[in-house]
């Protein structure tokens, strides 16, 4: 269950050095293709506030009078941040469209160097990009989204991806998706016919290994599950395209649906006011900061927005993989649904030890 219920007033002084720059709210460099448009910032706003403050009960899930009114409560609270954010007077929140533009433009900054830095400290390996979509039972539904605790999903995924890449330095975002899938007829797949939101997340490091074997190792915390989302790594030919999708700010969401040839297509569509809400207040609730994930390196704060510093490596020793007497010992252990349930596999009282095969 998340800790983080209530607002976030308080923010990291990364997240102060940023919007206390008025430098990222202006139209000039950086700009990418997922960047919100500087001129339709004031529309957004406005669209934003209106979704807010004539929020209506949902149709979808029952909700109390005491319950839906504790939501208007939030909504008017954010709204009322929104509205009031200005030029000296931020208001930090990643539910406002322009301080999500502005720290989505700091951020490019500072993995941009992160990256130049890599390259330059390991010139003989290959600088990667990978999206990690952990689907085994990590996936929430609509008016489930308050279950996510993000800063202790961050401390998980960095435990994790640390004991299969161990010792290498890697940063990146942790992003969350609507997905809406479409049943036809003639597609013979076990989809969830409901919509869902899915985190996954954006890594960038150097590599001395080839694609397929870094592929085959993050693979076994992140399998491929289902056909629509897959864990991809990917060597970075353009710097500049890669940086831009993993810090895009647009608020889009995947409808599933099979063609005449049985293949999964993607088609991008505007996410349902319901959902929208369930993201701003879930965004409301935690600080820009805290969606950045890294390991051996430190956001510190700059005289401009901040950067991400190295620090020293501490050794993770790699998971044995004939811990339980198995030949592959991630098909027992998921971690994620140990973090999400709360129960072990291994503390479970009906789980049952694997006996090693006698010849």
């Amino acid at each position: 269950m998340a800790k983080h219920k209530k607002l976030t007033t308080h923010y990291h002084p990364v997240s102060q050095s940023v919007f206390s720059n008025e430098r990222w709210f202006d139209d000039k460099e950086p700009d990418w293709k997922y960047l919100l448009s500087f001129g339709n910032i004031k529309k957004y706003r406005h669209r934003q506030i209106t979704l807010l403050s004539r929020a209506r009960r949902p149709r979808k899930y029952p909700l109390t009078d005491t319950e839906f009114g504790a939501r208007q409560q939030t909504h008017q609270t954010i709204a009322k941040r929104i509205k009031a954010c200005g030029p000296g007077q931020r208001c930090g929140c990643l539910a406002c469209p322009a301080c999500r533009r502005a720290f989505a433009r700091a951020q490019y900054v500072a993995f941009a160097a992160a990256a130049k830095d890599l390259q330059e400290r390991y010139p003989k390996h290959t600088l990667m990009v990978a999206t990690l979509v952990p689907f085994r039972g990590l996936s929430f539904k609509e008016n489930t989204l308050e279950k996510l605790d993000l800063r202790s999903l961050q401390k998980l995924f960095i435990e994790e991806v640390g004991r299969v890449l161990p010792k290498i330095p890697f940063f990146g975002v942790l992003e969350i998706s609507y997905e809406e899938p479409v049943r036809n007829r003639s597609a013979a797949s076990n989809w969830a016919d409901q919509p869902y939101y899915q985190p996954h997340w954006h890594i960038i490091w150097c590599s001395r290994l080839p694609r397929e074997r870094v592929m085959r190792k993050l693979r076994r915390i992140f399998p491929n599950s289902y056909p629509q989302r897959q864990t991809i790594v990917q060597e970075i030919y353009d710097l500049k395209g890669c940086l831009s999708y993993c810090c895009k700010t647009s608020e889009k969401g995947w409808r599933w649906s099979t063609g005449t040839a049985r293949r999964a297509k993607r088609n991008r569509r505007t996410i349902p006011m319901v959902p929208r809400r369930e993201i701003a207040r879930w965004l409301a609730r935690y600080e820009p900061a805290d969606f950045i994930v890294s390991r051996y390196l430190t956001p510190s704060v700059t005289k401009a927005g901040f950067k991400l510093a190295p620090c020293g490596p501490t050794y993770i020793p790699p998971i044995k993989p004939d811990k339980y007497n198995t030949p592959n010992f991630f098909k027992i252990r998921n971690p994620w649904a140990d973090w999400l349930f709360g129960t072990a596999p291994e503390l479970d009282p009906t789980f049952k030890k694997p006996t090693p095969k006698t010849k």
